[in-house]
């Protein structure tokens, strides 16, 4: 019985010494989820301190570059605050645990490992900070606070795909999705796993990951779950995030950006009532324009003005003596080529005499002063010299007192009214060489040759014709068609000046030989027995793949006025001249005449073979992408015509200030919702924080989130593959053979016309096609596909990394960023670096800068809606520990994780467009916390 109470009571004795214990080690562990609560609050009030203002820069501590971090300090988040002038101030504060950190040196002290070592990385360490062991709660906490917009965002705007599929949106998906892809590319997370990123229930699934525990919602094109590798798995929360979420904030000026689809907004800077005509609606089609422009009030503002570019024109000119009348005259005919550079039509101004379909005048001016003398007989045969810019035969006020042509553009479709299509190139020959071939005459002077004044030369003389031309050069001038009036005062709708000849001298034989100077009668003298002409077109030939460079990048043929004697910059920072490009043929008259060769030459890139007609047989040149409806990147803004700067200056390298426009604005266009009726944001990179009005405001920015908010500043190459190769659903490809199938989805698309590539019912050819002279204006995207695409998209986002952390120091700002080049040199240095490695080049044998060859501007297109230069969405990581007094050890240890938002509001409720300051600071949320069941995995 003794032996039984001994038992129970040591029984008793040890269970309630278990007991204890596990309730000293519960408490121990509540402490420690305390320390973690501490060391997460002190991280969450970190960042709200240091990343509340505008004008902060966030990035890992990788974009210092190779030998400037240590492994474990890699994915460090940092904050620089931008030196207002396009820089950074050197150093910068890091989000994690301790005093003074170095990613250099890494940790200080003890230190945790925060984040698991995986099998390509090594393990995030932070520095333990020791709480007081004197108080309750001794122990250690750390946190590290994770940078989640240099992330992939695994669910934004992928929703669009359920949303666009309604019926009444299908329409529109297109011109939606060219300019705001649905989703980032997932191909380099989930290696070997076929998901269907165009599935609507894929989509709607998506709606349901908050976090990455819950991916098994997710079903992969077999309807498995989708449970990715463990350890590969952990690794790609490096590069992959759920969701990013960014304030609309201007890193250049701080404050907002500003809504440019607020149709009513205008400041002095881009958004002008220019800009706003060309993004308003048009109807799908454009009225030409005539009218120069103030050279002082437009010079560097946006200047949207539809005109036809003139690519070349050639002037014949005979001179001839007529015997029965004495009378000396002259016989001209005009050929030229006329492009609509647009993706929409052109229309001319309506023709009130029913009895003509013109559509412009083209005028003549500073054309030479000419003098045709007998040089046998010089004292009876009197030498006539007349100006070809006046005739001395015709009044003043006589359409025949100069040299013009009146052109016919055809009409085409109804109304009646002349207009060219999309990309036309149209050629026009007047008069019609089918109906008059001798030409349109003038009488040359007023004196005659004639028997009875005995005046006339003697058969077999020698006539010499001398030309001299003005020191100004030649002026070529169209203006609008009108039946009346004067044509010198009509508005121009374009000019080209200065355009330099050489003088020349031609001798004939009088009334002997082959082509006589003299005739019986003026019908007798025909086209070819004209004797000089005057040549100049556009230099655009299809067999130097350069020979367009300098007309897409640096000399706007868009300005009305064109001074050959001018120069220009091109994007080397070489001056030219003007004349470089609107080049003659030869500059002597008296030459081209004898060699037409390169007359309407087939070889030029914008060419017609065909004149007075809208066949289909010319080479298509769409050069510019006209908005027709829902504009959502800024990268549309490339096809804005500033006045005197080189075309397409936003986006690209040589924009300067002008790419501020990626910093000061964004596109936010409501549009009505068919499920419902009520408004919705057009576009998918857009989130709402309250109800949607239906007209945009140009605050709009104070209640819209960006949906996967991307980081430029990323270093993460995965990331950067992920964000470029995000998949566009696009129509078959005319040479892909595919059944007619309205659905590919292309991993890699990018798109120089996504407004005129929107409309249009024809496609793309694949690279099979692709360097044919015949496409290179012909379409407006570029795709990277098939197994050297995937390997040119790998490599490119390989370069755009190396080339940030050559750099050493985050870009502040969009506009430095664009100006850089940054993506422009990764582009070109695809299939050269490290030898090549057997992946072709993306731009061989391609025409520069045509609408095949990748752009940088081509890829802002595609990421300019989500682009920023910092990030506003954060993962906290932290720590606690407990320590027994007694031994030291640890006691007890928590991890737990928080994600925190940043928000357009303003702690103290002050109107949020203005900039944020440190006194003054946006407001974070804390948006999700858990405590984890073990440490990170």
């Amino acid at each position: 019985m003794m032996s039984f109470v001994v038992l129970l009571l040591l029984s008793l004795t040890t269970l309630i010494s278990v007991e204890t214990s596990n309730a000293d080690r519960s408490v121990k562990q509540i402490l420690a989820r305390e320390n973690a609560r501490l060391g997460m609050l002190i991280a969450v009030g970190n960042v709200q301190k240091l990343a509340g203002p505008d004008q902060k820069i966030t990035a890992r501590a990788e974009i210092l570059g190779d030998g400037n971090f240590n492994l474990n300090s890699k994915f460090w988040t940092g904050l620089w605050d931008s030196d207002l002038a396009g820089g950074v101030n050197p150093d910068p504060q890091w989000l994690v645990s301790g005093n003074n950190q170095d990613p250099l040196t890494g940790p200080t002290g003890s230190s945790i490992e925060i984040f698991p070592e995986t099998a390509n990385e090594a393990a995030v360490r932070v520095s333990l900070v020791q709480i007081d062991q004197n108080s309750p709660q001794a122990g250690d906490y750390a946190f590290w606070v994770s940078d989640e917009g240099v992330k992939a965002s695994l669910t934004a705007r992928r929703e669009a795909v359920a949303t666009y599929n309604d019926p009444g949106l299908s329409a529109e998906r297109r011109a939606t999705e060219y300019q705001a892809a649905f989703g980032v590319g997932l191909d380099s997370f989930f290696v070997g796993v076929d998901l269907d990123l165009n599935n609507e229930d894929f989509a709607n699934s998506l709606k349901r990951v908050f976090g990455f525990d819950d991916l098994p919602v997710l079903k992969d094109s077999s309807n498995n779950p989708l449970i990715p590798v463990s350890g590969e798995f952990i690794e790609t929360r490096h590069n992959l995030t759920t969701v990013a979420l960014g304030v609309i904030e201007n890193p250049a000026n701080g404050g907002l950006k500003k809504n440019l689809s607020d149709t009513g907004f205008r400041d002095s800077f881009l958004a002008t009532d220019e800009t706003q005509e060309f993004l308003s609606v048009k109807g799908g089609v454009m009225d030409v324009e005539s009218g120069l422009p103030s050279r002082r009030s437009f010079s560097g503002k946006p200047y949207h003005s539809p005109r036809p570019l003139l690519t070349e024109v050639v002037l014949y000119i005979g001179l001839f003596h007529t015997d029965s009348d004495g009378k000396l005259r002259i016989r001209y005919h005009v050929e030229a080529e006329f492009t609509n550079p647009y993706s929409l039509p052109l229309r001319f101004p309506a023709d009130a005499d029913a009895a003509y379909d013109r559509g412009v005048v083209l005028l003549f001016d500073n054309l030479p002063t000419i003098t045709v003398e007998d040089t046998a007989s010089p004292t009876t045969t009197p030498a006539v010299t007349e100006n070809l810019n006046a005739f001395s035969a015709y009044s003043a006020f006589d359409s025949r007192r100069t040299i013009n042509s009146w052109f016919e553009i055809s009409p085409l479709g109804t109304p009646d009214v002349p207009v060219l299509n999309p990309g036309e190139v149209y050629r026009v020959l007047e008069p019609d060489p089918l109906v008059q071939k001798r030409g349109i005459a003038r009488d040359f002077g007023t004196d005659r040759w004639s028997d009875n004044q005995n005046t006339k030369p003697e058969d077999d003389s020698t006539i010499q014709i001398t030309a001299i031309h003005p020191t100004q050069g030649v002026t070529l001038t169209v203006v609008p068609y009108s039946p009346s009036g004067s044509l010198a005062s009509r508005p121009p709708i374009s000019r080209f000046e200065e355009l330099q000849f050489d003088d020349f001298v031609i001798q004939k034989t009088f009334n002997s030989g082959t082509n006589p100077f003299s005739r019986l009668t003026s019908s007798t003298y025909e086209r070819e027995d004209y004797l000089f002409a005057y040549h100049f077109r556009v230099k655009s030939d299809d067999t130097d793949l350069s020979s367009m460079k300098d007309i897409m990048t640096a000399l706007d043929l868009r300005d009305p006025d064109l001074n050959a004697s001018e120069q220009f910059t091109d994007i080397e920072g070489v001056q030219k001249d003007v004349s470089s490009i609107l080049e003659p043929s030869y500059t002597d008259p008296s030459f081209i005449i004898q060699d037409d060769s390169n007359l309407f030459s087939l070889l030029d890139q914008i060419m017609d073979p065909t004149g007075r007609s809208h066949a289909n047989d010319y080479r298509d040149a769409f050069l510019y992408d006209m908005p027709d409806g829902e504009v959502l990147s800024v990268g549309q803004l490339s096809s804005l015509h500033i006045y005197r700067r080189s075309p397409r200056s936003i986006g690209s390298p040589w924009g300067s200030t002008f790419n501020e426009a990626f910093d000061q604005y964004y596109f936010s266009p409501k549009i009505i919702n068919p499920a419902n009726g009520d408004p919705m944001l057009a576009s998918p990179a857009i989130l709402g924080l309250e109800n949607v009005d239906l007209d945009p405001d140009e605050d709009d920015a104070a209640k819209e989130l960006i949906v996967g908010s991307f980081n430029i500043n990323s270093t993460s190459i995965e990331a950067w593959e992920s964000v470029l190769s995000s998949p566009i659903l696009t129509p078959e490809a005319l040479d892909e053979n595919l059944g007619g199938s309205t659905s590919v989805t292309r991993s890699a698309a990018f798109f120089r016309l996504p407004q005129y590539q929107a409309r249009t019912d024809d496609f793309f050819v694949t690279a099979n096609q692709i360097q044919s002279p015949d496409r290179f204006f012909e379409q407006g995207i570029r795709s990277l596909h098939g197994d050297d695409g995937t390997l040119q998209l790998r490599q490119l986002a390989e370069n755009i990394v190396l080339k940030i952390q050559e750099r050493g120091m985050p870009f502040s700002d969009m506009v430095t960023f664009v100006n850089s080049g940054l993506i422009r040199d990764a582009v070109d240095d695809v299939g050269q670096t490290n030898g090549g490695g057997g992946i072709p080049q993306i731009n061989e044998d391609i025409m520069e800068f045509s609408n095949v060859f990748l752009t940088q501007n081509d890829i802002l297109t595609k990421i300019a809606p989500q682009a920023t230069t910092r990030s506003d969405t954060f993962k906290i990581h932290a720590y606690g520990a407990t320590t027994d007094p007694v031994t030291g050890d640890t006691a007890g240890e928590v991890w737990c994780e928080a994600v925190i938002q940043r928000l357009p509001e303003k702690i103290d409720g002050s109107d949020p467009m203005t900039p944020a300051t440190s006194d003054n600071l946006r407001q974070f949320r804390i948006i999700s916390v858990r405590f984890l069941a073990d440490e990170p995995s």
